[in-house]
């Protein structure tokens, strides 16, 4: 649905897609409220098949459409079809699941490959500010020194103060991590846009292996297949760099708990409101569910964080907090932003305060700790519906945030996939805990 909403309207507003947007929006907030309203096992699994199947069925329509080449899309669709008719025994056989993934993730790495090669320097800010800072690092110089153009009637874009001298006096407006992961695709193909294109891949992988199943499966296929990737890819937003994390992090606390705080950490480090994915810390499983427990992950996910970003921002001080702070509060409301304020304000000439998304995120946060699994899945599903009220009540709320959210979303429904209920997925968590305390 929310994928649809993007698709017909590019990201921007427009009044049919705002409809689907608030219909996702209802749709994950029923999806709380109800779910100890359980199906049977076999009953809600099929039924969850069949949903993402034919979710599955118009996007790979959309996308045969939009690819450069047909041919990897038939492969996707003949994986799905496998999918949707082979048993479950089976899919739990080494060889088919790496059969599966490989069949998955290499057409859509073609796919990328392709859309990237296409629009061969996409004229663009965030694009712009990329390249040019990520040139100025390997010259160290600091990005942050950097001004950046911007096309005739762009200014309105940015805050009046930062725009003088025909530039916009901004950096790299991004935590350092989100460039550092940027710089391999840069270094190896001189566009870093192919480092967007190797974490949307591992985000499939992640997404697909957090806990193996058909359902999870198909929802990497969805994901992987949603129709905002390729526009997200083609500009270089940085948001795959963000759903990368949240995946990994979510594959950490299904697979690897030891791991789990360091990759949270990096997820905290990778962009501005990643930091707002703590509200939902308290439905990760982990060894010790007291507040001391909780406040250990939180602290080594900090102290991560603070240890990639606090060298740069001293690196040049005033410049960070101008690019990476004092700009998103500075930012200008934005009336083509997919969001309820840009509805309000048309509808009724007044601008609500962009702290309105702040506050939403409240509400949603107290929902998920009222009826919210205690899962891996039950932490995605969270993260999912915080920033989803977040931004859908934001002053710029455009593709690539909801793209973050649909990400967000097949991460949740993919680590619960093994399972037919939140209840036998608490039960099977804390069985592994207490397994993790015999050992």
């Amino acid at each position: 649905m929310l994928g649809i909403a993007l698709y017909i309207s590019g990201g921007f507003y427009n009044t049919r897609a705002l409809q689907l947007v608030t219909l996702t929006y209802v749709l994950c907030v029923l999806g709380v409220i109800l779910r100890k309203v359980h199906l049977a096992d076999g009953l809600g699994r099929r039924l969850t098949a069949f949903v993402l199947a034919a979710g599955l069925a118009y996007q790979l329509y959309r996308l045969f459409l939009d690819a450069v080449s047909w041919r990897p899309v038939v492969l996707i669709l003949l994986v799905v079809t496998a999918l949707l008719f082979i048993k479950s025994e089976t899919i739990e056989l080494p060889w088919v699941r790496l059969v599966l993934l490989m069949a998955l993730l290499v057409p859509h790495f073609m796919i990328g490959l392709s859309a990237i090669r296409q629009l061969v320097n996409p004229n663009f800010d965030v694009y712009w500010c990329h390249m040019q800072s990520l040139d100025a690092l390997l010259k160290g110089i600091n990005p942050h020194t950097l001004t950046l153009a911007y096309r005739p009637g762009d200014e309105v874009n940015y805050p009046a103060s930062y725009v003088f001298g025909g530039r916009v006096h901004i950096g790299f407006p991004y935590p350092p991590l989100s460039l550092f992961l940027a710089l391999p695709g840069y270094l190896l193909g001189g566009d870093y846009r192919y480092s967007s294109l190797a974490a949307t891949t591992l985000s499939g992988y992640f997404i697909a292996s957090a806990r193996p199943s058909r359902i999870s499966f198909l929802a990497a296929a969805l994901f992987l297949s949603t129709p905002c990737m390729l526009p997200v890819l083609k500009m270089g937003w940085t948001e795959p760099f963000v759903v990368l994390l949240l995946s990994a992090t979510v594959f950490c606390a299904c697979k690897a708990p030891r791991c789990l705080p360091w990759v949270l950490g990096l997820l905290f480090a990778v962009k501005q409101y990643a930091i707002f994915a703590g509200l939902a810390i308290f439905l990760l499983p982990i060894e010790s569910e007291t507040l001391r427990g909780y406040a250990i992950l939180v602290g080594k996910a900090l102290l991560l964080a603070t240890a990639i970003t606090l060298p740069w921002a001293l690196w040049n001080v005033n410049g960070f907090i101008n690019d990476v702070l004092s700009l998103q509060f500075q930012l200008p409301f934005r009336m083509d932003a997919l969001s309820y304020l840009v509805w309000f304000t048309y509808n009724t000439g007044v601008q609500l305060p962009a702290a309105v998304g702040f506050l939403m995120m409240a509400p949603a946060a107290a929902l998920m700790a009222w009826r919210g699994a205690r899962t891996p899945a039950g932490f995605a599903a969270a993260v999912a519906l915080i920033f989803l009220s977040f931004f859908v009540f934001n002053k710029t709320a455009f593709i690539n945030y909801y793209f973050f959210v649909i990400g967000a979303m097949c991460c949740a429904v993919a680590a619960s996939g093994a399972f037919g209920s939140g209840r036998a997925q608490e039960a099977q968590s804390f069985e592994q805990r207490a397994g993790e305390k015999q050992g």
